[in-house]
């Protein structure tokens, strides 16, 4: 399903990424193409196993403009919340966290 054409169009992205199996291609109907092959890239970027978890080097100067704590402490209580079932024990651990 990859031509020469598309494959150029973006500078080889389909081998940087490797962009080819089939759910790259259902995907590719909701979203841009270009914002695929990103949202391809960050997610292989992402640490899976402990050991590389712990050696990954993080950005803080990223993370300072992005304003991460208040984002991670939304979304840390949220999912808090859904695991404890009560709202003063989640926010308590969340608090602690």
């Amino acid at each position: 399903q990859t031509d020469e054409g598309s494959k150029n169009r973006v500078g080889g992205v389909y081998d940087r990424n490797k962009c080819y199996n089939s759910a790259f291609w259902r995907l590719l109907k909701a979203y841009k193409f270009e914002v695929l092959c990103e949202m391809i890239r960050v997610r292989d970027a992402i640490p899976r196993g402990i050991q590389e978890l712990l050696n990954y080097d993080i950005d803080w100067a990223v993370s300072d403009k992005v304003d991460s704590q208040n984002t991670l402490r939304r979304w840390i209580s949220s999912e808090i919340r859904e695991f404890v079932k009560s709202q003063k024990s989640a926010a308590t651990l969340v608090d602690s966290i």
